[in-house]
């Protein structure tokens, strides 16, 4: 026995709509965008100066430092770090924050609106359990 006519056009159009999917074209992927790889460089290049900058390690205070780090467009850096230089590879430190800088102030001109201008002093240093960090 055949079933009724109506049946059979609801299940044709049932599977067209499963199948559907499978056969739209898809949109090719091309890896990441121009903003997302700058994006993961910046965020990169922050962490290996956190890398080159650890606070630990001192023995006395003079030997605590700070490095100013990124663009600020009322000029001087955006933050700072506050590291042990006892050790510290100074020439790759300053090669890593005078790109980050510059990669900071090129992003700061893609973007057009600057951000609020707020210049940052740099902080006072203390050394506490052989660790530099700024003074409150």
């Amino acid at each position: 026995m055949r079933p009724p006519p109506l049946r059979i056009a609801a299940g044709a159009l049932a599977l067209a709509a499963l199948m559907l999917p499978s056969c739209q074209k898809k949109q090719p992927n091309f890896g990441p965008s121009e903003a997302q790889i700058r994006t993961d460089r910046l965020g990169k290049l922050r962490n290996e100066i956190l890398a080159l900058t650890p606070p630990t390690g001192c023995d006395k205070a003079a030997e605590c430092k700070v490095i100013g780090i990124g663009y600020n467009r009322c000029g001087g850096p955006r933050q700072h770090v506050v590291y042990c230089g006892k050790g510290a590879d100074e020439a790759a430190l300053q090669e890593k924050t005078d790109e980050l800088r510059r990669l900071e102030e090129e992003e700061a001109q893609l973007q057009g609106e600057p951000p609020p201008c707020k210049k940052v002093e740099p902080p006072q240093v203390e050394l506490a359990d052989r660790s530099c960090r700024a003074k409150i």
